[in-house]
């Protein structure tokens, strides 16, 4: 399969990555949603962390799940799905508002149909990382195995579609995918091994080119519609209230580091190919407002999947 051993040239004209780092102010100018076309998107694919994760880390051996209430209770029928949410998820409200599905199900829940299949799946695993050494703690699928599990998926798909049709659905999908805040609170804060390794500046430079390879393999498996999101500030995560306290956090971990390897994540994918930059950071903390199930930072977000109406239609390939 060709498509395997593709180079990654600078002016890969057809290769847009939709980079949102979300703002407060993000939901602005909605009048011009109605008159914009949707970007046609045959298929959508996560990969990443609980933000998109859902529900694959049910079927895996690791103590990160949400497979109980009172997760899943503004889901239909109040079922807790392995969602980190109430509700829907991000990939979820994408795939909706983009008309593609209602939800976007975990690639490893069984008994997937052909639909489901060709439509898109989620690789996303609750707690997983750039860096190995996080799966080691958290026991996710770390973002390695998510490609080994695209792979699957891939072989899997041309089966029901033959091959030149799986690749037309990959060339023309959107990816999803975020991570990086697992990296930095396990293996710098609760169990710092990388500490001995790289002062903060240094982890980011490890995590971000991480991201790059991770990025480059996806391209050369077919992807050319990505959207990234960046990384939310440690001190508004929703489970850390439960490990430390929000003011001993900020201490140790002042909110404008992360800020700053999100703005560093910037020049390091525009190196991969031209992006369509959509926003920039704010670094107002969004604030949990339960300790249990993520809510008050979905809000943000659903604006932020608006604005994606915004963004130029991708072209097919």
């Amino acid at each position: 399969m060709h498509h395997a051993h593709l180079s990654l040239p600078m002016a890969a004209a057809t290769f847009f990555l939709l980079v949102t780092i979300f703002l407060s102010s993000i939901c602005i100018n909605f009048a011009v949603i109605a008159t914009t076309p949707l970007p046609k998107f045959p298929a959508i694919f996560g990969f990443g962390d609980s933000i998109l994760d859902t529900g694959d880390n049910n079927y895996i051996r690791t103590q990160i799940k949400s497979n109980y209430r009172p997760y899943g209770q503004e889901f239909p029928n109040g079922i807790p799905t392995g969602r980190f949410s109430n509700g829907r998820l991000i990939p979820d409200m994408l795939a909706s508002i983009l008309g593609i599905k209602d939800t976007l199900p975990p690639f490893l829940q069984p008994n997937l149909s052909n639909d489901d299949l060709t439509a898109g799946v989620n690789f996303a695993s609750a707690a997983a990382g750039f860096d190995a050494k996080t799966s080691v703690f958290t026991k996710a699928i770390p973002f390695s195995k998510q490609i080994d599990l695209f792979k699957d998926y891939l072989a899997t798909l041309k089966g029901v579609v033959g091959e030149e049709k799986a690749m037309k659905i990959i060339n023309d999908a959107l990816m999803v995918v975020t991570g990086g805040i697992n990296d930095y609170t396990y293996n710098m804060y609760d169990f710092p091994t990388r500490r001995l390794e790289f002062t903060p500046r240094q982890y980011g430079d490890f995590l971000l080119n991480n991201f790059q390879n991770f990025t480059k393999e996806l391209y050369n498996l077919g992807f050319r519609a990505m959207l990234v999101i960046g990384l939310p500030t440690v001190g508004s995560y929703p489970f850390r209230p439960l490990i430390i306290t929000l003011s001993k956090l900020q201490q140790t971990l002042p909110g404008s580091k992360i800020v700053y390897n999100n703005l560093r994540l910037y020049p390091s994918i525009k190196a991969i190919a031209h992006i369509s930059w959509s926003s920039t950071f704010n670094k107002v903390l969004w604030k949990q407002k339960t300790d249990v199930v993520e809510v008050g930072y979905w809000s943000k977000i659903l604006c932020a999947i608006q604005r994606l109406h915004h963004v130029n239609s991708l072209p097919s390939s």
